[in-house]
């Protein structure tokens, strides 16, 4: 696999949050993988070749956690709902916990991202550079 360039200039950074509670699931319980994902009902495919950072919330109260990110490269519709799209794409999963509640910015970007109600985002460049941060941290040694 070659490096992913996630900080291209040209590349437009999205969030995109997991409700581990509402869909009955967490994000690596069967393992990482380097193919990530999400399901929106939003029109994504203008997002092929662009970053999304991904944050999973879990438990009452909800514990926060950064779990990577990846480089959409296909969008498809559900064969079973065309309202529904599948955003997928290779990246670096983080499959251990990355707590971001106590991150000093952290509330900022909730309230920015609607508390995470209004489904995928833009992320603006300042915590682009907060997730970039944490991955460098957390992945200090990348094998491509």
């Amino acid at each position: 696999m070659e490096e992913l360039d996630y900080l291209d200039r040209e590349t437009k950074h999205f969030l995109a949050y997991h409700n581990a509670d509402g869909m009955g699931f967490e994000m690596f319980e069967d393992g990482p993988t380097n193919e990530m994902g999400f399901l929106t009902r939003k029109s994504m495919h203008n997002m092929v070749g662009n970053t999304v950072w991904v944050v999973e919330g879990m438990g009452k109260p909800k514990k926060y956690f950064f779990r990577g990110y990846f480089i959409v490269d296909e969008v498809v519709s559900d064969p079973d709902d065309d309202q529904l799209y599948h955003v997928l794409g290779e990246g670096e999963p983080i499959a251990h916990d990355v707590p971001l509640n106590n991150e000093f910015w952290f509330p900022s970007l909730r309230r920015m991202q609607g508390n995470f109600g209004f489904g995928i985002q833009a992320l603006r460049a300042e915590y682009v550079e907060k997730f970039d941060s944490l991955l460098k941290e957390h992945i200090p040694f990348r094998p491509f």
